[in-house]
């Protein structure tokens, strides 16, 4: 450029050197070119304009040159035919190049033009900016002009807001709202700058912030709300995918939010993206949507036997699809099903595995996804609709049902719902658990019996159930029976009756516990002490005579009888059948306490004074020289005398009334008393008289009854008694002067 200016000043200076002589009327001046017609909007370019009646160079008459009505910086006269003009800043094409020679203009010529080079944009910074537009972005390039012509800028088509020139090689604007991406052109009067792909300006993309709900059932068919940024305008036409499935309809509300109709699905952690006219949004971490996981709500039957094989209909939702079912799982506690049918998103069938227990969860799994577990919590008060009862175990009968208290041998249990193996079962006998349990199937297991006393209910526990009296089908089938005591003999047999002597009864089926025993003498309670299976130490209480002993384990005493028990011990009833009584033994379960015994009172009547004399017979009443005391109804008789070892005389005391005990103590140490057909009796008192013997049926007639009362002194005294007839006075009366 300085070279041409250069030798555009060379010439003016030759052109004003050189001056023609004689120049006639100046003609109108014509172009018929020039050359270059386009140059940049800041001027400066060196321009031949071809043409006639340019002139003759006269230095007082110049040519002057306009473009676009703008006067040319400089004008230098080359010929008549030839003109250089250095052209003005300007803006624009198809500008008139006009050539005025002395005032006269040159007409108009296509040919007579020259062109602004149109702006060109070289950059934009930033490069990007928020979809609701809104960003003050530079634009940097050529031919804006090199005064402000009011250029205008669209980027993606769309004009920017506050264009600001700056200079012929930059501007300024305030983005759009727009979407994608998009060309930067701008446009001065009727020239723009080309499309130029290569400086673009990039709407920020769609960018999901949050989602809400951010789940909900597999099913679909509800909206969900997205929230972001550029999201655009309302002619966007968002596409919305969730898990790369279109929603059902979408809808555009602000450049913040957009409305989705979730499609159907399932599983956790699914993409959502917005598509705006092609350019896909971002997701921010966290913006996921989560299909809800199948939920179990209920079942039909609730229980089943333990075998299994029980169709079990299970209701909930977000089941999934058809072609999901093809991978459905359903579990009954952490057992796979034997099979599982889908029906619809809300209804399964299983056909129950065998199992054992009362709370087994039933937990459906779709596409890896499993149903919410219940909580412990939830469990424990029996507030989960997903809980399967397998039926507990039933006893059908106990075989055999009887046996030794000892233990030691196996009995057969059959039944029903003992599972599936040994793991889960236990049996007891009351209280006590098995020595060993053998599971044989689901309806029969095996007890190795403990030791133990009484009746017992055998109780069969699978997995914490147990078996009931109330699921019996047959009443009392789960009874055990020990067998009953049985009393061999009794060491010592016989003793002082004064109790307190250690006694051992020997015989079987005792038991261990003390607490189980009890022993009677008669019926007079012993002290138990000791106890094991074949012996119990005792201590006998106070008595006479000879009495049988029973022993009480639990609830069997040693007379009863067990079915398909064996007695052994010998006792009263099998001593008299084989005659060995008669020989003065001792049954075996019998205990005879030492000293006298009494068989008969011979008289055992006696008047009221007192000093009849009575004998009394029996055995063991002592021998010769030893002390005998005798009383009547507790009264020490007048005199007591032993005779012989069968028999002692008495002198009656003074007494009345009848029914009175006989007892005779022997050494001061052994007491034995009559039988109570040998009880005493005193006279009664009688009537000697009654007068008058008459009188009225209306009664009120005084009367004198005469009685007669053996008294104290040995003579029969006479007593008037007075009364009246109507009080019907019974005189069964004994009086007694001394007390």
């Amino acid at each position: 450029m300085p070279r041409a200016r250069a030798l555009f000043a060379l010439l003016i200076a030759l052109a004003t050197a050189w001056q023609p002589v004689g120049a006639a009327d100046t003609p109108e001046p014509t172009i018929n070119g020039v050359n270059p017609n386009n140059g940049p909007t800041k001027g400066g370019t060196i321009v031949t304009i071809d043409g006639t009646n340019f002139g003759t160079g006269d230095t007082s008459v110049q040519p002057m040159v306009s473009v676009g009505g703008a006067p040319c910086q400089q004008v230098v006269w080359v010929s008549s035919t030839s003109i250089l003009c250095e052209t003005p800043d300007g803006v624009g094409g198809h500008k008139s190049v006009v050539v005025s020679v002395d005032g006269v203009n040159s007409s108009p010529d296509r040919d007579a033009t020259f062109n602004y080079d149109p702006p060109t944009v070289q950059a934009i910074e930033p490069g990007h900016g928020a979809a609701s537009g809104g960003t003050m972005v530079t634009i940097v390039g050529d031919n804006f002009g090199a005064t402000n012509n009011n250029p205008s800028v669209t980027i993606g088509g769309r004009p920017c807001q506050s264009v600001i020139w700056l200079a012929n090689t930059k501007l300024k604007c305030v983005s759009p709202a727009g979407i994608g991406i998009g060309d930067v052109r701008v446009f001065i009067l009727d020239e723009s700058s080309p499309e130029n792909f290569g400086t673009i300006f990039e709407f920020d993309a769609p960018l999901v912030t949050r989602l809400e709900p951010d789940h909900g059932p597999g099913t679909g068919g509800y909206t969900v709300t997205v929230h972001g940024t550029n999201f655009g305008t309302v002619d966007s036409k968002p596409q919305i995918k969730v898990n790369g499935k279109n929603c059902q309809t979408t809808e555009w509300k602000s450049n913040t939010e957009v409305l989705c109709v979730a499609p159907s699905g399932e599983g956790t952690g699914k993409d959502v993206s917005v598509d705006i006219l092609g350019q896909p949004s971002k997701t921010s971490p966290g913006t996921r949507f989560n299909y809800d996981g199948p939920m179990v709500t209920g079942m039909d039957p609730a229980n089943g036997p333990t075998i299994g094989g029980t169709e079990l209909t299970v209701y909930g939702s977000n089941f999934g699809s058809r072609e999901d079912g093809k991978k459905i799982e359903v579990r009954i506690g952490e057992v796979p099903c034997s099979s599982q049918t889908w029906v619809s998103q809300s209804t399964l069938i299983c056909v129950t595995p065998s199992g054992t227990g009362a709370a087994r969860e039933v937990q459906v799994q779709v596409t890896g996804l499993n149903s919410e577990s219940c909580t412990e919590t939830a469990v424990r008060h029996k507030l989960c609709p997903g809980m399967y009862q397998y039926d507990g175990p039933i006893i059908q009968a106990v075989e055999p049902a009887f046996g030794p208290t000892t233990g030691g041998f196996f009995i057969n249990v059959p039944g029903d719902n003992y599972g599936t193996g040994p793991s889960a079962l236990k049996i007891l006998v009351g209280k006590e658990e098995c020595e060993k349990t053998n599971w044989v199937s689901n309806t029969m297991a095996q007890c190795l019996v403990p030791a133990g006393v009484g009746i017992r209910n055998v109780i069969v526990q699978v997995d914490g159930q147990q078996s009931s009296q109330k699921t019996q089908t047959v009443a009392n089938a789960d009874t055990f029976t020990y067998e009953a005591p049985v009393i061999e003999r009794v060491l010592p047999s016989t003793g002082s009756p004064a109790g307190g002597q250690l006694v051992t009864i020997e015989g079987r089926n005792f038991g261990t516990d003390k607490s189980e025993v009890e022993v009677l003498v008669g019926d007079l309670p012993g002290k138990v002490v000791k106890v094991s299976q074949q012996r119990v130490l005792m201590v006998m209480p106070q008595g006479e005579g000879q009495h049988a002993i029973k022993l009480r384990v639990a609830q069997l005493e040693s007379h009863d009888e067990t079915p398909g028990a064996q007695r052994h011990g010998v006792g009263a009833k099998e001593m008299a059948s084989s005659g060995a009584g008669a020989k003065g033994m001792v049954p075996l379960d019998d205990f005879k306490y030492k000293g006298p015994r009494v068989t008969a009172v011979v008289p055992a009547h006696g008047v009221t004074q007192g000093g009849n004399l009575i004998t009394l017979f029996g055995k063991d009443l002592g021998g010769p020289g030893t002390p005998v005391k005798v009383a009547i109804g507790g009264f020490a008789c007048i005199e007591s005398r032993w005779i012989s070892d069968s028999s002692s005389t008495c002198s009656t005391p003074p007494g009345a009334g009848g029914g009175k005990d006989v007892t005779i103590v022997v050494d001061s140490r052994y007491r034995a008393a009559a039988p109570p057909d040998y009880l005493f009796s005193y006279s009664a008192p009688y009537v000697r008289s009654v007068s008058p013997d008459t009188g009225s049926l209306d009664g009120g007639s005084r009367i004198v009854v005469q009685v007669c009362v053996c008294g104290c002194v040995r003579v029969c005294a006479c007593v008037w008694w007075c009364g009246w007839l109507w009080l019907w006075l019974w005189l069964w009366l004994w009086l007694c002067v001394c007390l």
